[in-house]
């Protein structure tokens, strides 16, 4: 063909040829951005999306007072995680007993071992596991 036609694309083999372009170096260093700058940020991106933003007081991070621990319900002491095994089908019948009577697992096991002669307090005995505010 002649004329502007498909003969007229320059040749593709240069472009092959050609050394790699370098890649950029995305290997950045962390920066240190102080906290009234972020938290102005958020507020600024809050407001243009229409979202409700809470943030911190205006004290940096390091001047604010720590918060105190949540201490336990008086007369309630300190719990820990206990784990056990026990056989599949227990498992089905604590999970179903647990549903019908609308409390936990953990319940119906304290209230087993209270039965069985286990020095439980009451006020540890809750049946739903709700976690006590003071």
């Amino acid at each position: 063909m002649s004329g502007k036609g498909r003969g007229d694309f320059p040749p593709i083999a240069d472009e092959l040829r050609a050394a790699p372009k370098a890649r950029p170096n995305i290997a950045l260093k962390p920066r240190a951005i102080p906290e009234a700058l972020i938290d102005d940020a958020a507020r600024t991106v809050g407001e243009k999306w229409g979202s409700s933003t809470q943030l911190s007081a205006s004290l940096p991070v390091s001047a604010q007072e720590p918060q105190e621990a949540v201490s336990p319900k008086p007369g309630r002491g300190e719990w820990i995680n206990k784990r056990f095994e026990c056989p599949v089908y227990l498992d089905e019948e604590l999970a179903l007993k647990a549903v019908t009577e609308r409390s936990s697992m953990s319940y119906l096991i304290l209230k087993a071992l209270k039965n069985d002669g286990f020095n439980i307090h009451d006020e540890d005995l809750n049946r739903d596991r709700r976690k006590y505010r003071k």
